[in-house]
């Protein structure tokens, strides 16, 4: 049994650069490719590399709604590893999401800390980076992982450290690196 919680409910509320609605389309996901592989709610989370846990993952009952609209399984994959990465990065560090990137920045988040949260200009701390494998093995993952090292090399002229978050949904399993 997991001994941590990765509340994925706090997406619903909102965060800096994610709106509520966002925030449960996230969740919604999230819980498609648990369900998908059949996996108990809550579902035990194994997270390793530079955070190492495992977390106790409740999510959302999938109706066939859900299902119709998170059909296409790349997106709802990598909608659902925004969601893990999101929740794992607010809970286990000092920072929160403050922007979504613009493409070419080899990222797909600008991190602030928390601390930040209420002065109306937030200054990038930090980059996040995220990946989702619906079906695959831990070998898969650190490919992943390797490959989004190198992916995350286009913004590294900030000076900002990057945060790599993949998640593989069969097993379930996580990788976090932090870069930088």
């Amino acid at each position: 049994m997991a001994e941590k919680t990765l509340d994925l409910t706090l997406l619903s509320k909102g965060l800096p650069s994610l709106t509520p609605v966002m925030g449960q389309m996230l969740l919604e996901a999230c819980s498609i490719c648990l369900h998908a592989h059949n996996h108990a709610n809550p579902a035990v989370l194994t997270v390793y590399g530079d955070i190492g846990d495992s977390y106790s993952v409740g999510y959302l009952r999938v109706t066939q709604q859900m299902q119709r609209t998170y059909a296409d399984q790349d997106r709802a994959t990598e909608s659902a590893a925004e969601a893990v990465a999101i929740a794992l990065i607010t809970q286990e560090t000092d920072y929160t999401v403050i922007e979504r990137s613009m493409k070419k920045t080899g990222i797909d988040y600008w991190l602030g800390k928390k601390e930040d949260a209420k002065l109306p200009l937030f200054q990038n701390k930090a980059r996040l980076e995220i990946s989702g494998i619906f079906k695959g093995d831990r070998s898969k993952v650190d490919g992943r992982v390797k490959t989004k090292i190198a992916q995350v090399q286009q913004s590294a002229n900030t000076g900002l450290p990057a945060y790599i978050v993949v998640t593989e949904f069969s097993s379930p399993i996580s990788q976090v690196k932090a870069n930088g």
